[in-house]
């Protein structure tokens, strides 16, 4: 996973989505087995039994070499690992747990603050202390909760202004006139139904920023932005 071209860049955050409806208890390597007795004690079944050899390593609960691979994503290559639980199994049992733990070592975990010590929300709890929710990981049981932990984690990786396109300070043009933006793969001027630049980025407004909100997977837009810099 972390050797994906797109993960492998400098000029933005990178980020992994794990979205999971189970616990991690598929790899045939793992160093528990329900059927050794010097590591059954070791396991922790996930199945209704583990005391088979077919099942005995797949079905024991790979907690720490799960945590280890999203630590390795986020220390060796700095790609943080965001955390959802679908569905009962990751709500219930050895799930917040396990994913807790791996939502922490992916950099991600669900946060509160001073200011708002509800964050959490009213079923959970805030860490004064490490200001951590109780759960770390996103939990959804529906397409509505699924929804709903997708537009929260969107709101807190990027921009919530779908018209403006974010420039890292480095990515900003030395002058204003050295950019050129392009809508549909045709270049554009500045003006108040096309662009601007403002110290965040360029803000489309207007007829375009219209254009941008209706945008739908059928109907994409495409922009585009280049920009100079002189050294």
């Amino acid at each position: 996973m972390g050797d994906q071209p797109d993960l492998q860049t400098k000029d933005r955050k990178d980020f992994v989505l794990l979205l999971t409806d189970g616990l991690p208890n598929c790899n045939p390597n793992n160093p528990n087995s329900g059927t050794d007795p010097n590591t059954s004690g070791a396991c922790e079944c996930t199945l209704s039994s583990c005391a088979t050899s077919s099942v005995a390593k797949l079905g024991c609960l790979d907690k720490d070499v799960s945590v280890a691979a999203v630590t390795d994503l986020r220390t060796q290559k700095e790609i943080q690992t965001i955390v959802i639980g679908f569905g009962a199994e990751t709500a219930a049992g050895a799930g917040p747990a396990t994913l807790n733990a791996m939502a922490e070592a992916g950099g991600f975990a669900r946060k509160c603050t001073d200011a708002n010590p509800n964050a959490c929300g009213a079923n959970d709890t805030c860490d004064p202390v490490t200001k951590l929710c109780g759960r770390r990981f996103y939990q959804a049981a529906n397409q509505t909760e699924l929804a709903t932990a997708l537009r929260e984690i969107i709101n807190l990786v990027g921009s919530t202004d779908p018209c403006l396109l974010a420039l890292d300070p480095k990515q900003a043009p030395s002058d204003p006139n050295l950019i050129v933006v392009y809508v549909n793969d045709e270049p554009v001027a500045s003006g108040d139904n096309t662009w601007k630049l403002i110290t965040e980025g360029i803000q489309f407004q207007g007829t375009t920023c219209d254009r941008i909100k209706a945008s739908t997977d059928k109907n994409p837009i495409k922009l585009e932005a280049r920009a100079i810099q002189r050294k």
